[in-house]
């Protein structure tokens, strides 16, 4: 399940009741605790130092690509191998929520993305209206569609203010096109079918992370 050295997303509140996103790696698994790196702070860079009791939400990718959840608190710091560390509540497996490729959380983005198909070497370039960890919905010309359970190759360009861009590889298959009513473009909807492991903890990390702004922004002052 939970692995060493895997990658994890730790979503909490902070004291002023602000969402936080950071990033951290598993150093220690032993029953019911976990032992992680002092997380970053996704917005900022910066070492983030979460209080004791601090309920929180982990997120990771194990070794088969697959997506899980839990709820954890914040149990303390320590120093452990030489190595300063936060010490986590691990719950049982079975407290463990796996997230389904169609219950991936999607969200709505405008981000660069090259269409390659196989074996015909066409390509083009075009955004996305909206994407998750499981699939996007690609804005597209009539000249631009594909029949459905067609392979494709993307190239997606994770932007972020502030922050380097990311360009992951992505094999996709075509699952419809259709008028979008609302804006009267065109769009066709891909399902991500294969990438590697660095690139999905990527894009999971990046779809988190624009969910959590987005619910920054609903959250009343």
């Amino acid at each position: 399940m939970l692995s060493l050295g895997n990658i994890i997303t730790i979503e909490f509140e902070n004291e002023n009741q602000e969402y936080v996103l950071a990033k951290s790696k598993v150093l220690s698994i032993e029953e019911n605790v976990l032992r992680v790196h002092y997380p970053v702070d996704e917005e900022t860079g910066r070492t983030v130092m979460i209080p004791t009791n601090t309920v929180a939400t982990v997120h990771f990718i194990n070794e088969q690509q697959d997506l899980y959840k839990f709820n954890s608190v914040i149990q303390g710091r320590e120093i452990y191998q030489d190595i300063p560390v936060l010490n986590m509540y691990l719950p049982e497996k079975d407290q463990m929520t796996k997230i389904q490729r169609r219950q991936f959380f999607r969200v709505n983005t405008t981000l660069p993305v090259t269409v390659r198909s196989y074996g015909s070497g066409s390509m083009f370039k075009t955004y996305t209206a909206n994407i998750s960890a499981g699939g996007a919905a690609l804005i597209i010309e009539e000249t631009q569609k594909h029949e459905p359970e067609e392979d494709l190759n993307l190239s997606i360009h994770l932007t972020s203010e502030g922050h380097d861009e990311t360009v992951i590889d992505v094999h996709a298959q075509v699952k419809r096109t259709f008028i979008d009513r609302r804006t009267n473009k065109q769009i066709m909807t891909v399902e991500f079918t294969k990438m590697n492991e660095h690139d999905e903890q990527a894009l999971v990390h990046y779809c988190i992370k624009l969910q959590l702004t987005e619910r920054r922004k609903l959250k009343p002052d």
